[in-house]
């Protein structure tokens, strides 16, 4: 049986990767500020940190969650090609290729943290 505690950490992973959905289909503010290259870390960053969460919960197929979520990137990238007022970029598609494969990287460091192995974990702490 899964636990409410792992059941809205599923939840809160499905919602961060929905707003990357929705953040990279929609349009673009007219007058963003951009910093070079700041968009480019934006996408490593993102797709680093829901990686990272993903891999953690999945426990298993490691490999197959990580090509999952790299796909899904490259086919927003497409996806944004598409569109009147995005385009699709390989760079951005690298930027978001990176991410994930940072957080694959990093993932035995990371699960091996406290809070990692409390929060992810399937056993419930007992109460005092």
């Amino acid at each position: 049986m899964i636990s409410l505690r792992r059941t809205i950490l599923w939840a809160l992973g499905w919602a961060m990767l929905a707003g990357i959905i929705w953040l990279s289909l929609a349009p673009l503010p007219a007058n963003t500020l951009a910093i070079p290259g700041s968009d480019k870390l934006a996408h490593f960053f993102a797709w680093a940190v829901v990686s990272l969460w993903f891999l953690l919960l999945a426990r298993s197929y490691h490999l197959y969650w990580l090509a999952a979520l790299i796909t899904i990137s490259g086919l927003l990238e497409v996806a944004q090609s598409f569109t009147t007022y995005r385009s699709g970029d390989w760079l951005d598609f690298a930027a978001n290729g990176s991410g994930a494969l940072t957080a694959w990287w990093l993932l035995p460091l990371v699960a091996a943290t406290r809070l990692a192995t409390w929060l992810f974990s399937e056993q419930q702490s007992p109460r005092r």
